[in-house]
């Protein structure tokens, strides 16, 4: 017992209507579609080939993109922090206020 017997079974339906159909066509019939079979997939493989082709090429383009991309991040530009002294480390430091954290004012009404 196959261990899902409706699959079975539809298989075995479409492969009899297609021996109907087939049944059903003449030789010439036959042959023509043969024909347009084998084009269609030649043309099918074709695309395939260009397909392939075309994402080799977007993947070298892209990795040459990043390659210069990440070359213009390495260095600073011409001039960048050679006028500026040095006075140590600095830094900044705020609280913020908005929707999620409201300043509250406190009113002292007993004096």
């Amino acid at each position: 017992m196959p261990p899902d017997p409706v699959v079975l079974m539809q298989e075995w339906l479409e492969e009899k209507k297609i021996k109907d159909e087939d049944a059903l066509l003449s030789l010439d019939e036959k042959e023509r579609l043969e024909a347009e079979n084998k084009t269609l997939a030649a043309q099918i493989e074709k695309v395939k080939g260009q397909l392939h082709e075309a994402s080799k090429m977007a993947a070298v383009r892209h990795d040459e993109e990043e390659e210069e991309e990440d070359d213009e991040l390495d260095e600073p530009p011409p001039g960048f922090g050679g006028d500026m002294p040095s006075r140590g480390r600095q830094s900044v430091s705020a609280e913020a206020y908005g929707q999620w954290n409201v300043k509250k004012v406190r009113i002292d009404l007993g004096q």
